[in-house]
């Protein structure tokens, strides 16, 4: 049995060309990948996007025997930037941790291929071990430290992290927020709109909000805040994972923010406004913070059952290094389960 070059991760060469029916895209514009130039200067969160399309393309490029026969395909970063007629995978930052990644021909998490069903057992699927190792793992990527504000930290709370009004999962989450996407002024409407129905819920119970830490997302003018309802900028440097980890935290509500994942790794109640990778019928988690303090602890059952399903689908850079997991990721347009596929299963 031919051996195939598995690849790692190194700037790609000048003279490399796409494979014919493999076409790279970013930021929404075709790249023959004829220079690396442009994507090796990306710094930040850019940088996985960059390891992805590089590991990838070099993957390709030293197996073209292994992608004769795949179908044309088009590979794009965020599915704002899809070209109707494509046939594309999507592609997006995962979720524990988020330098994995999420990869459907559908879109990204409320819109992917992925979705929870409460009928199937994936714990049985991952193991009970392995899930227990991942979600170890996951929270090792967190590394909570401990937080204490005086006057705020020192009572039960609410933790509400903001998120943009740009944000894309805002515009497919079925939240009631959808109408505010893409606005102008959009980040301050979705935050009043946020606080606002969160304090109704709250039952008196304190609500610390949380500014999103990136520019794009901050508020230009302060939210009006309830009684028991702080705001805390994100200029001050609390992180949300720091405050969701508290021994006084209650739950953590979101439309759709990816922080409510990171709080159930941490074993906290969570309510989501919106959708994640769920019918809106079918969700692991609580749709009100009322029920959510009404009903005390959540199913901890249900919530590893999702948790195992986050785990069973996201894609990590090493399986872009192996040609026969890359062939057969381009082959069934992402629509398997990479942890299966690394096991050999």
């Amino acid at each position: 049995m031919k051996k195939y070059k598995k690849t790692y991760w190194g700037a790609i060469p000048k003279e490399f060309k796409a494979h014919d029916n493999v076409i790279f895209k970013r930021f929404g514009r075709r790249s023959n990948w004829s220079s690396a130039t442009s994507i090796l200067g990306l710094k930040g969160g850019a940088c996985a996007k960059t390891m992805f399309f590089s590991m990838l393309a070099r993957t390709v490029h030293s197996n073209p025997d292994l992608f004769e026969s795949i179908p044309p395909v088009s590979i794009n970063w965020s599915e704002r930037f899809v070209d109707d007629g494509d046939k594309t995978l999507v592609v997006e930052h995962g979720w524990l941790p988020r330098s994995s990644y999420q990869i459907s021909p559908h879109g990204a998490n409320a819109r992917s291929h992925t979705q929870f069903d409460s009928g199937v057992d994936y714990v049985e699927r991952i193991g009970r071990r392995d899930l227990e190792h991942c979600k170890a793992r996951a929270q090792h990527f967190l590394r909570p430290k401990k937080v204490d504000i005086a006057g705020l930290t020192q009572k039960p709370f609410c933790l509400l992290p903001l998120q943009g009004g740009e944000d894309y999962n805002l515009k497919f989450s079925d939240s009631g927020f959808e109408s505010l996407y893409g606005q102008k002024g959009a980040n301050d409407l979705l935050a009043q709109a946020l606080i606002d129905r969160s304090y109704a819920e709250a039952q008196g119970v304190n609500i610390i909000v949380t500014e999103h830490p990136a520019k794009k997302c901050r508020l230009s003018n302060a939210p009006t805040l309830p009684k028991g309802v702080t705001f805390i900028e994100a200029k001050k440097g609390i992180r949300s994972i720091d405050l969701a980890a508290h021994k006084n935290c209650v739950g953590v509500v979101s439309v759709n923010s990816n922080l409510v994942h990171e709080a159930m790794v941490l074993g906290k109640p969570v309510c989501s406004y919106g959708r994640l990778m769920y019918k809106s019928d079918d969700k692991p988690m609580f749709s009100s913070i009322a029920d959510m303090l009404t009903c005390g602890e959540q199913d901890l059952s249900l919530a590893d059952q999702y948790l195992a399903l986050l785990f069973l689908s996201q894609w990590e850079l090493t399986d872009l290094m192996d040609p026969i997991i890359v062939q057969t990721l381009l082959n069934s347009m992402g629509k398997v389960f990479p942890w299966e596929l690394r096991r050999g299963i």
